[in-house]
């Protein structure tokens, strides 16, 4: 599991001071205050490994940026250079041999058009899906990448999914990063879902020779390796319709911790009686988020530890800007503003911790009811960790305020 700020720089970790261990639900003081989780720059993940080039690259993403998709595709056709960026010619170099190769699926009307965009970036339209989701209803709001990079020696897959879209964007996200190969490695594993999210977005994308069929099949047949601790359940792609199966299965004698930086009035109720029975529940969100929750909501709330961070850029962030657009929908993520003045919460996150294991939920599903109410196409991770991960939660419930009811 990686937090990730800006995409083409190291991302930097969150400060913490001391803090109350609400993750944990001691309340008392740490002598110590608990590890990040590793922080590393999405696009360091796309480069091909030595003398290896890529095959194909699938992305899907609720908005993107121009610069950021060159720079993927500068990133995708480096072969293991040190220096991923380029000049026009390093950029046209890229664009040619990836023409037929790197599809972005992104929701229609996101894309990122400022007036002082290079002409040039005119030209990645081509590699562009568009998904016409109406976002009075719902959105495609996933956030993933499905790579194929081959040498002389065979194949070797990388998959990321997580919270952050294509964009400049310096806020919190969080992302798991999976490498995949049909070698068997030792601690390597069998992946459900991965096989069915390839083929949709081969559907989607419809690369010349990328058969969605076929996809899946050789899919079937790659064991991945997780980071070090992580037994991964599952890795799945909603569609509308979809029914999701909930974050919390069991929450019992469990610590429970979310952490979205948008809620709904739906969802919250849902997730307060759901969790009923827990012993200790925290939830880390935005006072913009409280704020328009309604009295009942916040009632349902009463017995939950509750957190704050900034609030999230709105380029980086997918929930705001349609409910500037359209009246009403206050639960989605937006699209101006300049991103390096901002380091808000973007990161989806649920967790249940029992003992020294942690089961995690993340990915672009936020705390509201369209995206758990099969209206929106999102993309989740589920996976069980250890010590590592509970203190990765830990650190980020540690960074955020304690949000009195008063200011609510």
């Amino acid at each position: 599991m990686d937090q990730r700020r800006a995409p083409t720089s190291s991302a930097a970790s969150l400060s913490l001071g001391s803090y109350p261990d609400a993750a944990c639900g001691s309340g008392r003081r740490m002598s110590k205050k608990p590890r990040d989780f590793p922080g590393q720059a999405f696009l360091e993940l796309l480069r091909p490994p030595k003398l290896a080039a890529t095959r194909f690259a699938l992305f899907a993403s609720y908005s993107a940026d121009p610069i950021v998709l060159g720079g993927t595709l500068l990133h995708l056709h480096a072969r293991g250079r040190d220096n991923g960026g380029g000049n026009k010619s390093d950029f046209a170099s890229a664009l040619e041999a990836l023409r037929d190769k790197v599809r972005f699926v992104v929701q229609r009307g996101r894309i990122h058009r400022g007036r002082k965009l290079p002409k040039i970036t005119a030209v990645l339209d081509q590699l562009v899906v568009e998904m016409d989701y109406r976002e009075r209803v719902s959105s495609w709001h996933p956030k993933l990448a499905l790579i194929c990079h081959e040498n002389d020696q065979g194949q070797f897959w990388r998959l990321w999914i997580g919270s952050r879209n294509l964009t400049m964007s310096r806020d919190l996200d969080l992302g798991l990063v999976l490498d995949g190969e049909t070698k068997r490695r030792k601690g390597s594993q069998e992946i459900a879902g991965i096989d069915t999210l390839g083929a949709e977005l081969a559907r989607l994308a419809k690369l010349p020779n990328i058969h969605p069929e076929s996809l899946a099949r050789e899919l079937r047949s790659v064991r991945w390796t997780a980071p070090s601790g992580i037994e991964v359940r599952s890795i799945d792609l909603w569609l509308p319709e979809t029914r999701p199966v909930p974050a919390f299965m069991d929450s019992e004698k469990r610590k429970l911790v979310v952490v979205s930086p948008f809620l709904d009035d739906g969802f919250v109720s849902t997730l307060a009686q759901s969790t009923a029975k827990s012993r200790d529940r925290t939830l880390v969100t935005t006072l913009s988020a409280l704020r328009k929750l309604g009295s009942a909501s916040r009632a349902a709330l009463a017995d939950f530890k509750i957190l704050s961070l900034n609030a999230p850029d709105p380029e980086g962030d997918d929930e705001r800007a349609i409910s500037s657009a359209v009246p009403g929908q206050d639960d989605q993520e937006g699209e101006t503003g300049n991103a390096a003045e901002h380091t808000g919460l973007h990161a989806k996150l649920f967790a249940a911790i029992g003992g020294s294991s942690i089961d995690i939920v993340t990915g672009s599903a936020n705390a509201t009811d369209r995206a758990w109410s099969a209206r929106n196409a999102e993309a989740v991770a589920r996976f069980t960790g250890g010590q590592s991960e509970i203190d990765g939660v830990a650190a980020i419930v540690g960074s955020a305020f304690p949000v009195a009811p008063i200011i609510l």
